[in-house]
């Protein structure tokens, strides 16, 4: 059976499931058979890195922008603790305190805050500006003027402010909502709403939060919406196999509906790529290897070692028998050196800048095969 039959097998044991929890046994097991089978794996990190591209510029962004409200943080609570600001006067320090306390899901402005957005800059941005705002509406604009842009002042009092603590604040947003416009049809959106599941599963924790904390790789900000997505974890009884048991009162039609989708385009995306990778195979296979007068032809790429003395002369006895494994004897044999005493193995060296150049262009390391005693072209490329 090859890979994609076994893919085809796995995805089918719950394709046809529309209600109960064993839908989600069997996405499971669907899941860690592409994680740990090498072909899809590959097909897996591919989905990855595009996903780390299209962020690039989106992290390098919010990292400026942390950096831009943390200075602005810093600036404001010491203007705070300078003017002894009373927190029963002001709500915007009132709900500052609230989240300093560590969002304590028992205090009513803390829970808004932490539900209004689930990026630390944008709480941040919101806690800090209604602060300004405040302070700015009871005439205390001179105080937080560095914070306001574009202002006009009419006796002592500030109209038309905006307010900034970070200069690269409205990029940021701008990127994250062209990202937001796009993911819905990326495959990297979909493989996301699926990758944390197994990871979930074997989780010893209880509930999201729990669970969350117990995942091994690093969770970003941006990634816990996809671990929320999972209802499921809603569930707080722990089962001795799984990071939460089901409720078996429920069919979870809505959820198994959900997931389809995204199972069911993974799965049409990995066949399809499973099925390019075999095709490039079969064409390498028919592009036939030759070599003539120093240039190798491997691959549909040709690399000229013709001032390359070394490199050419031992291509140069390879080629006079491709599929032959030449002792240490022979070539010498062949060079016209009968007496190895004193000698250095200079075709060892010579295949290994021969496998370097072609795995600069190829990434194929071992299109010389050597050992200490003998040299070969290997099998597979001739």
């Amino acid at each position: 059976m090859n890979i994609e039959e076994m893919l085809i097998e796995r995805y089918r044991a719950f394709e046809n499931i529309d209600a109960g929890w064993d839908f989600f046994l069997y996405l499971n097991d669907y899941i860690n058979f592409i994680y740990e089978t090498q072909e899809t794996n590959k097909i897996i990190k591919k989905i990855e890195k595009q996903k780390s591209e299209e962020y690039k510029n989106y992290y390098l962004l919010k990292d400026k922008v942390a950096k831009e409200i943390g200075d602005s943080k810093k600036k404001l609570l010491m203007i705070l603790k300078k003017n002894e600001f009373d927190e029963d006067s002001f709500k915007s320090i009132e709900e500052l305190n609230a989240y300093k306390r560590g969002l304590n899901p028992k205090e009513d402005l803390a829970e808004k805050r932490i539900m209004l957005t689930g990026l630390r800059v944008e709480n941040d941005n919101k806690i800090f500006s209604d602060i300004v705002r405040e302070l700015l509406s009871k005439d205390y604009g001179k105080l937080v003027e560095k914070f306001t842009v574009g202002n006009s002042k009419i006796n002592n009092t500030y109209v038309d402010e905006k307010i900034s603590l970070s200069k690269t604040y409205k990029e940021f947003l701008n990127e994250k909502e062209r990202l937001n416009n796009i993911k819905k049809d990326k495959i990297w959106h979909c493989w996301w709403h699926l990758k944390y599941i197994p990871e979930i599963f074997n989780s010893d924790g209880i509930g999201f939060i729990q669970i969350k904390d117990d995942i091994e790789d690093e969770i970003s900000e941006e990634d816990t919406d996809y671990i929320v997505k999972f209802g499921i974890i809603s569930s707080t009884h722990k089962s001795s196999n799984y990071a939460f048991e089901p409720d078996t009162s429920k069919g979870f039609e809505k959820e198994i509906k959900i997931y389809k989708k995204w199972a069911k385009r993974l799965h049409l995306y990995i066949l399809e790529e499973l099925l390019v990778v075999k095709a490039l195979v079969r064409k390498e296979k028919n592009i036939k290897t030759s070599y003539e007068n120093g240039v190798l032809s491997f691959r549909g790429t040709k690399f000229n070692f013709g001032s390359k003395q070394l490199q050419k002369t031992l291509l140069d006895t390879l080629f006079k028998k491709p599929k032959n494994n030449w002792s240490n004897d022979e070539i010498w044999e062949d060079w016209g050196e009968p007496d190895l005493i004193g000698k250095t193995l200079k075709f060892y060296t010579a295949g290994d800048e021969i496998n370097k150049a072609i795995a600069m262009e190829l990434k194929i390391k071992d299109f010389i095969v050597k050992t200490t005693k003998d040299v070969r072209i290997n099998p597979k490329y001739v």
